[in-house]
C-alpha cells in the first residue's frame, strides 16, 4: 500500500431493589439523551492469550514505544535492492528508481541494507517485532537514476535479477556490479548483524513481497503480466525455503494480498479458473499448496497468513477509507464497519456484502480456511485502516478493531496511515498501550465480555495473570447522539471494589483520567458514557477478607516419553499451584512442583511403563486448597518416524491403477500421492490406508499417472517412496471397422476445433452407415457459452451427416463433452474393404472465445495426415466397435 488510493477491483457479476454506585463524567451535558446498556464480564471464561503483536504500525508515531510491531513494507519494497538501497515507486510515482527508502544525504545510507538496518535499529530500541519485506517479483532497482520508461522494463540495465539462493559463499559486502541480488545473502547479512529470529534482537519475520495480486498494475516495469495462481505459490515456496535455510526461526508471512478480490480469485489470475476446483477462494488453494510444499520440505514454509484489509463499506454513497472523514453517514458507517470482522448478524453496505456475503465476517472465514488447509498457521493483517484517522469516528473504529484482534486471536496487525492527521488513531492505540501516560497497558489475557447493544457499544476485557487482581475493560459508545447508562456486572468470586476510568472522546484526542468509582458492591455498578467515547476502565479489589482458593478442577494427565503433561482449570483467587504425585492410586502423594503459576505442568524424568497418579492444589496468601480429583498417566517410549515404503509397483487397469508396496516397520497407516508429471508435484490421493495395496479409481484412460507412498505413525510421516507409474487403458474392442483421424488446423488455442475423420471397413461384408455413430471427446473450456458444429464436407454427403453434443457425467479431466455424429440412410453403406472418405467437422462456442485443445481427449496435434486413432470411438447399433472411451 502507498499513500495513493487503490482502485476497487470486482468482477462484473459483480433496579429499584438495588442501589449501585454511579458517577456521571463531567464531559456529559445535561441535555444529552441517555440509553441503557448492560455489560457483563466473566474473568474466568474464554481466557485466551492476546498476541502482543496486534498493536503494530507501518509508519511510526512520535510515541514509538507504544507500538509492539513494525512493518517495513508497501509498494516501494517490491523493487528494493538491499545491496545499494535503491527502490522503485512503480505506478505510484513515474516508476521512479531512486533513494526514497534511504536518502543518500542520510548518514549510513551508502551501506548495504541500510534501509532495513535503520528500520530495525528502531525496533530493537523499542523491543518491537520487525516484519521486513523481501523481494519476489523477479527484479530489483539497479540504480537511483529516476523514472524508468516502458522500453526499460525488466529485464534491462535498469534492473538486477532477484535470486533466492546464491549457491555460493555469502558476503557481508555484496557485489553491487553483478547482475543479481540474492535474498538468502540479505537474510544472512541481517542475521550476522542482529542474530537469528530466535534471539531478542533478531528480525522476527519476513514478508513474501507485497500485494503480488496487483504487481501488473503497481509494478508493470518489473512484472507486467498478471501473476498466476500457481506462480505465486511457486515463488512463495522458493523464497521461503531460502529464508528458512539461513534462519530457521524466522516467521514467514504471505501472500500479503491487497484485499478481498485478491483473497477470492487472485485478481482473476489467468490460471485460476483451471485450478480452482472445489476451493472456496484462492486463499484456500494457497494454504493447501503451501502446506503440501511444507510436508515435502520437512519444515513449515508459511507461518502467518498475511492479508491487507481496507474496508469497502460505504455510508452516504462514499467509501469509509481513502476519503478523509466524510459525511455524517460515512462516519456512522465507519464506526459500524469493524463488525464485519466478527459479527455474522451485521451486513455492511458494500460490493463485498452484495456479491460475497457468505465470506463475511472476514476473520472467522480466514480462520476457517487456515484450520481446513494449513492448521497451525497464524493470522496477520499487515495493512489496514478504517479512514477518518483524524476524527473521533476513526478513533472509535480503530479501538474497536484492536479489541476484536485480541478477542479473536489475530497474531499480528500493523496499521497503515492513509491521512496526514492520524491523531485519533494514535489515541486508540494509547487506550490499550499507555492509557495513563505512565506506560500502563491493557491486560494480556482476554476474558469474556458482552454488551446488550452491539450496534451502539463494544466491550473488551482482560486480566494480566491468574490472580485477576486487575480487571481491564475497554468500553466504546458508538452512538452519535446518546450517552449510555451502562450497568456493568462482573461474574466470579473476585470482589472488585473500585474503578478508575481513562479515555478520549470527540472533544479532543488527549487521553485523560475521566473519573473514579468507589465502594462498588456485589461486583456491579453503573457508569454513564457520553456519545462517541472510548473508555478504559481499570477495576481493582478492595480490602475484603480473602479466603483460600477452591480445589482445581478438570485435571488431565497425558503420557509422553518418560514424562507426563498435566493440565487443569484455574481456581479463582489462586496465585500458584502445587503438583503432587504417587505411584499407587489414592496416594500417598509427594509434592513434585510448587509455585506453578500457570494451569499446565510437565513432570519429567519418569520411568516408561510405570503408572503415575497426580493431584493438584491451589495456593494463595491465605493458604492451600484441598487436592483436585486424581488423574493418571503411563509414560511410554518415543515413537520414531517410520522409514519410507519400498518396492512400490503400479499396475494399470480400466480407468484405475492398482498399487502394491512392502510394509514399513512401526506404521499406523500410509498416504498415497499422485502426480500427472514425473517427479511431482504430488497430490494426496488417499490417507489412512492400513494395508499395503491401494486401487486408485476414476482415472482417465491413456493418461500416465505417477505415484509415491509415505508411511505414517504418531511420530510423523516418512519421506516418499520411490516413484512408480502406470497408464490406465480401456477394454479393447475387436471389429472390422477402423476410425482414422487427422487435423486440418493444428492450432490448439484458437476459437475453432477442426477434425477430419475416415471410417474404414476391413471386413468382408458391407456396413450400413445409418447404424453407425462416431464420438469426438473434448473439454468445453466454458460454463456459459453453448457449442455449435458444422459438417464442412463429407464424401458420403454433407447433408447425410448430423451431430449432437452430450455432456459427460461425471466429467473427466480431459473430456466433459462429446460430439456424436450420425448418418442418415442417404449416406449408404461402406463396402467390404471400402471407406467413407473425408468427413470434415468444425466446432466453435457460441461466444467465439478460444479453446484449449491440448488437454482434449480426442485431440492430437501431430496428426497432419490420416492415422488410426483409438481416442475417437465408433458404435454399431449401440455397441462399441472401435476406440477407447475416456
Amino acid at each position: 500500500m502507498t499513500n495513493k488510493k487503490k482502485a476497487k477491483w470486482i468482477a462484473a457479476v459483480a433496579s429499584a431493589a438495588m442501589l449501585f454506585p454511579s458517577i456521571v463524567p463531567s464531559s456529559q451535558t445535561a441535555s444529552a439523551a441517555t440509553t441503557n446498556v448492560t455489560i457483563t464480564v466473566d474473568p474466568t471464561a474464554e481466557r485466551t492469550n492476546i498476541s502482543p503483536y496486534i498493536y503494530g504500525t507501518n509508519q511510526d508515531f512520535s510515541n514509538t514505544a507504544d507500538y509492539t510491531a513494525r512493518r517495513l513494507g508497501g509498494n516501494r519494497m517490491t523493487g528494493y535492492n538491499w545491496e545499494n538501497n535503491a527502490s522503485n515507486a512503480g505506478s505510484d510515482w513515474l516508476h521512479s528508481s531512486d533513494d526514497y527508502m534511504c536518502a543518500s544525504t542520510v548518514s549510513g545510507c551508502d551501506q548495504p541494507g541500510a534501509a532495513v538496518t535503520k528500520f530495525h535499529d528502531i525496533s530493537v530500541a523499542n523491543n518491537s517485532y520487525s516484519l521486513v519485506t523481501l523481494q519476489m517479483a523477479g527484479y530489483a532497482a539497479a540504480d537511483k537514476n529516476g523514472a524508468v520508461s516502458e522500453s526499460e522494463a525488466a529485464p534491462s540495465s535498469r534492473w538486477r535479477s532477484v535470486v533466492n539462493t546464491k549457491g555460493s559463499a555469502f558476503s557481508l559486502t555484496p557485489d553491487v556490479n553483478d547482475s543479481n541480488v540474492y535474498m538468502d545473502e540479505e537474510v544472512n547479512f541481517l542475521v550476522n548483524k542482529y542474530g537469528s529470529a530466535a534471539t531478542s534482537t533478531g528480525i522476527k519475520g519476513y514478508s513474501l513481497d507485497n500485494e503480488a495480486d496487483l504487481w501488473s498494475s503497481t509494478h508493470p516495469r518489473i512484472h507486467a503480466a498478471a501473476v498466476g495462481a500457481q506462480e505465486l505459490v511457486d515463488r512463495s515456496v522458493a523464497l521461503s525455503k531460502a529464508v528458512k535455510a539461513v534462519d530457521p526461526a524466522a516467521e514467514i508471512f504471505g501472500p500479503a494480498s491487497y484485499g478481498f478480490y485478491g483473497y477470492y480469485a487472485l485478481q482473476d489470475a489467468p490460471d485460476w479458473a483451471s485450478l480452482k476446483g472445489n476451493y472456496s477462494w484462492y486463499l484456500d488453494y494457497y494454504l493447501d499448496k503451501m502446506n503440501q510444499a511444507s510436508t515435502t520440505a520437512g519444515k513449515r514454509l508459511l507461518d502467518v497468513l498475511d492479508v491487507h484489509w481496507y474496508p469497502e463499506a460505504t455510508g452516504g454513497g462514499t467509501r469509509i477509507t481513502f476519503n478523509g472523514t466524510g459525511s455524517l453517514d460515512t462516519q456512522k458507517a465507519r464506526v459500524q464497519a469493524p463488525r464485519s470482522l466478527w459479527d455474522s448478524t451485521y451486513h455492511e453496505t458494500s460490493w463485498i456484502n452484495d456479491y460475497f456475503s457468505s465470506y463475511l465476517p472476514i476473520i472467522p472465514k480466514l480462520q476457517s480456511s487456515i484450520n481446513t488447509y494449513y492448521p497451525g498457521t497464524k493470522l496477520g493483517i499487515t495493512e489496514y485502516s478504517y479512514g477518518g484517522e483524524g476524527d473521533i469516528s476513526g478513533g472509535i473504529a480503530q479501538a474497536d478493531a484492536l479489541g476484536i484482534f485480541g478477542k479473536l486471536g489475530v497474531y499480528f496487525a500493523t496499521f497503515w496511515k492513509l491521512e496526514t492527521n492520524a491523531d485519533y488513531v494514535n489515541s486508540a492505540f494509547k487506550l490499550y498501550r499507555n492509557y495513563d501516560g505512565n506506560g500502563s497497558k491493557f491486560g494480556s489475557v482476554h476474558v469474556k465480555a458482552d454488551t446488550s447493544d452491539v450496534a451502539n457499544s463494544s466491550v473488551y476485557a482482560s486480566v494480566k495473570d491468574a490472580t485477576n487482581n486487575e480487571l481491564h475493560m475497554v468500553v466504546l459508545n458508538k452512538s452519535f447522539d446518546d450517552a449510555q447508562n451502562a450497568t456493568i456486572q462482573i461474574a466470579g468470586s473476585q470482589a472488585y471494589t473500585s474503578a478508575t476510568i481513562y479515555g478520549f472522546d470527540g472533544t479532543g484526542t488527549t487521553l485523560k483520567q475521566i473519573g473514579t468509582v468507589s465502594n462498588i458492591s456485589g461486583n456491579q455498578f453503573t457508569y454513564s458514557i457520553p456519545a462517541l467515547s472510548a473508555y478504559h476502565i481499570v477495576l481493582t479489589p478492595g480490602t475484603t477478607t480473602a479466603t483460600a482458593p477452591s480445589a482445581p478442577t478438570g485435571l488431565t494427565a497425558a503420557a509422553g516419553n518418560a514424562q507426563a503433561m498435566l493440565s487443569w482449570t484455574a481456581s479463582t483467587g489462586a496465585t500458584s499451584y502445587n503438583v503432587k504425585r504417587a505411584t499407587t492410586s489414592g496416594g500417598t502423594y509427594t509434592t513434585v512442583a510448587t509455585g506453578v503459576t500457570g494451569t499446565t505442568h510437565t513432570n519429567t524424568g519418569l520411568t516408561n511403563g510405570t503408572t503415575y497418579y497426580y493431584v493438584v492444589s491451589a495456593v494463595n496468601s491465605v493458604g492451600e486448597s484441598a487436592n483436585s480429583s486424581q488423574a493418571s498417566a503411563t509414560p511410554v517410549a518415543s515413537v520414531t518416524v517410520p522409514a519410507a515404503p519400498t518396492g512400490l509397483t503400479a499396475t494399470a487397469g480400466n480407468a484405475q491403477v492398482t498399487l502394491s508396496w512392502t510394509a514399513s516397520s512401526g506404521v499406523a497407516s500410509y498416504n498415497v500421492k499422485r502426480s500427472s508429471t514425473s517427479g511431482g508435484t504430488y497430490t494426496t490421493a488417499a490417507t489412512g490406508v492400513t494395508g499395503t495395496t491401494y486401487t486408485d479409481t476414476g482415472l482417465t484412460n491413456g493418461t500416465t499417472y505417477y505415484y509415491v507412498v509415505s508411511a505414517v505413525n504418531s511420530a510423523g510421516e516418512s519421506s516418499n517412496s520411490t516413484q512408480a507409474s502406470a497408464a490406465p487403458v480401456g477394454s479393447a474392442t475387436t471389429s472390422s471397422l477402423v476410425v482414422q483421424y487427422k487435423l486440418s488446423n493444428a492450432n490448439a488455442t484458437d476459437n475453432q476445433i477442426y477434425a477430419t475423420f475416415n471410417i474404414k471397413n476391413t471386413g468382408t461384408t458391407a456396413v450400413s452407415l445409418s447404424n453407425l455413430k462416431l464420438r469426438y471427446y473434448l473439454t468445453k473450456d466454458t460454463t456459459s457459452a453453448s457449442l455449435n458444429y458444422w459438417v464442412d464436407y463429407a464424401q458420403v454427403g454433407t447433408s447425410a451427416v448430423s451431430g449432437v453434443f452430450t455432456a459427460i457425467s461425471p466429467a473427466k479431466t480431459t473430456a466433459d463433452t462429446y460430439l456424436e455424429l450420425s448418418f442418415s440412410s442417404a449416406a449408404g453403406s461402406i463396402a467390404a474393404g471400402g471407406q467413407t472418405g473425408d468427413i470434415q467437422v468444425r466446432i466453435a462456442k457460441s461466444d467465439w472465445t478460444n479453446f484449449s485443445e491440448s488437454n482434449d481427449y480426442s485431440f492430437d496435434g501431430t496428426k497432419s495426415s490420416f492415422a488410426d486413432w483409438n481416442k475417437v470411438t465408433l458404435y454399431n447399433s449401440g455397441t462399441l466397435v472401435w476406440g477407447i472411451e475416456p
